[in-house]
């Protein structure tokens, strides 16, 4: 076990070498977000895929909800 533990270590220290050889980075640089995670719960929390949430069930073609993944939630909530 220590000789494997030995071995990908020098391996490892093998890839940065080969990497700063060839000029990679040997970190890749980490893209900041305009928008923290907790303002991206919030955006998602707030939408509303279903465009007849809170109105009235109209008849409208089953392919619409199927398409949105929305078919057996609407099927299960307006059980005639």
């Amino acid at each position: 076990g220590l000789f494997m533990l030995v071995l990908l270590f020098a391996s490892l220290q093998l890839v940065q070498i080969a990497k700063r050889l060839l000029g990679l980075d040997l970190y890749g640089l980490e893209e900041e977000s305009d928008w923290p995670p907790a303002d991206q719960l919030m955006y998602l929390s707030q939408e509303v895929p279903d465009e007849q949430t809170g109105q009235w069930p109209v008849e409208q073609w089953s392919g619409v909800r199927a398409g949105q993944g929305l078919a057996r939630e609407y099927n299960w909530r307006n059980d005639d």
